[in-house]
């Protein structure tokens, strides 16, 4: 039968049965959804193609290194502005001052996350980030919790995820409530591991304590539910709730080991989840020096090792211009202002 001939039959058709216009009409659609997987499967085989080209199309053509092109894309990509600007610079006082705290008192830390990304690929924060992540060793944080106990200006909240993300959160913070401004501090564990053959034994008893752990913590009845700092199941505990969180977390870190001493350190147990990989010391230790907003931080002396749970860094990210927790802040802007206008502070 011709093609002439069958769109003749199709008219008639669609003329007479009414049922084979539906017909017609679900097949056009489906048509139509065919074309947007194969457009959507397109993009993201492309994805990484694409990025790449927009990085070259940002600089002269004479530059021949894809290294120095994605630098200088980053380098020169804009800097937040209003609200987030003066959020982000709330942020960079906490950490100015718990830089000065810790210089003082012999405690090391270092940029870590989206963090480190932004000292490393931006020289401050990412333009649309709106936290800071830093990194210590747990007896680290011990000591500074307990030098800030009797602190009147800061403290170090103990915060809690009370969902199946289940994990203990650390925050440096100002002590006045109206500043919400804070710095999220993330544990590092020592442990034994014979790297890089005894990684995947290792991840496999790690994820094994954790999903236990996270099983206990979900099997409580009533349900643990964390007080409203205006943050998605996350917040503090009340004290009875506190002590049985605690315990449960604590008998994890007792499995996994002791955490003092060993040749490499991982991402704590107790942290939210987050695929960092397990590390020798001597890719942590001694540490560099990086240039954060104009404050001089400690990073990892590997950071492509310690990063690698992020993949390509120097890639245009998914989650380009999204501040995700902005949200928790948008209230405080106007304090932070006039509280850094007073403080003299900027950067």
């Amino acid at each position: 039968m011709s093609k002439k001939l069958k769109t003749i039959c199709k008219k008639i058709l669609s003329d007479v049965s009414p049922s084979f216009r539906k017909m017609l009409a679900i097949q056009k659609k489906l048509e139509g959804v065919e074309r947007q997987l194969i457009a959507i499967e397109q993009t993201i085989n492309n994805y990484q193609l694409r990025n790449q080209a927009m990085l070259w199309l940002a600089i002269p053509q004479k530059v021949t290194s894809l290294n120095t092109v994605q630098r200088n894309f980053w380098i020169n990509y804009p800097k937040s502005e209003g609200d987030l600007r003066i959020l982000q610079k709330g942020n960079m006082y906490i950490l100015k001052e718990l830089k000065e705290i810790c210089d003082q008192n012999g405690i090391q830390f270092w940029l870590h996350g989206g963090t480190l990304i932004g000292g490393i690929r931006h020289g401050g924060c990412i333009p649309w980030d709106d936290d800071v992540d830093i990194a210590m060793l747990r007896s680290d944080v011990e000591n500074l919790y307990n030098l800030l106990k009797d602190d009147d200006q800061f403290q170090l909240n103990i915060y809690y995820h009370d969902d199946e993300k289940f994990s203990r959160a650390y925050q440096f913070k100002l002590r006045n409530q109206e500043i919400p401004c804070f710095v999220d501090i993330f544990i590092f564990d020592f442990c034994r591991c014979d790297l890089p053959k005894g990684e995947l034994s290792f991840k496999q008893h790690y994820h094994k304590i954790r999903n236990k752990m996270i099983s206990e913590f979900c099997s409580i009845e009533p349900r643990l539910i964390v007080e409203d700092i205006g943050c998605w199941h996350f917040g503090p505990f009340k004290e009875e709730d506190k002590k049985l969180a605690d315990n449960i977390i604590n008998n994890a870190l007792k499995e996994m080991g002791d955490y003092n001493q060993g040749n490499a350190v991982y991402y704590s147990i107790e942290n939210y989840p987050f695929p960092y990989p397990v590390i020798p010391i001597d890719s942590i230790f001694p540490t560099n020096k990086c240039s954060f907003e104009g404050i001089e931080v400690n990073i990892p002396k590997d950071v492509d090792l310690y990063l690698k749970g992020y993949g390509d860094y120097w890639q245009i990210p998914a989650d380009i211009e999204k501040a995700p927790h902005f949200y928790y802040f948008k209230d405080h802007i106007e304090a932070i202002d006039d509280f850094l206008k007073k403080k003299a502070f900027d950067v």
